[in-house]
């Protein structure tokens, strides 16, 4: 499984020095990984590298940055089962069972989708209370991307076209 790091989140992980990016052939793995702060609390985004598919993890809930990867394994085999596509739990036991690969996040445009993102999910000044990383997990990925004149396309779209599943957009 490829985890491509941003400096920060690798610099927060202990890790020195990062590979640069693989070519990979299956279509979960490829994750870009930073992080930002919710209300005084570090969250980190975890992005998939063609979809924009986003999820959030707290640092609070993990116990840290060195446990996220962790944590993205279950939190994705449940968003799996959560959804009754069972057939891609097996697929991504068998990524994480293949070992972790740490790389340099090169992609310039997704690193910009992720700063928009991170912009679109802070809290506004009148709300108080923690950051609900599913419940903004479920913003961001129902919010138009790649927009253009006459098209824009959404990060849950994308996921199911990918993976030829269907999770229902919520309007």
């Amino acid at each position: 499984m490829q985890l491509r790091f941003t400096k920060n989140f690798a610099k927060d992980c202990g890790i020195k020095k990062l590979r640069g990016s693989e070519v990979k052939s299956h279509p979960l793995d490829d994750w870009f990984i930073d992080y930002f702060y919710a209300p005084r609390k570090k969250v980190a985004m975890i992005v998939h590298g063609k979809t924009l598919f986003t999820f959030f993890i707290s640092y609070e809930e993990v116990g840290g940055a060195k446990k996220i990867a962790g944590k993205f394994h279950h939190t994705l085999n449940a968003f799996f089962e959560s959804h009754g596509i069972l057939h891609f739990k097996n697929d991504v036991d068998a990524l994480f069972s293949e070992g972790l690969v740490f790389t340099k996040t090169s992609d310039r445009t997704i690193l910009g989708h992720m700063n928009d993102f991170v912009r679109c999910s802070q809290p506004y000044s009148h709300e108080t209370g923690p950051f609900d990383c599913i419940t903004q997990a479920i913003n961001i990925n129902n919010m138009p991307i790649r927009v253009t004149q006459r098209n824009s396309t959404y990060p849950i779209d994308e996921f199911n076209a990918l993976l030829g599943i269907h999770i229902p957009r919520r309007q």
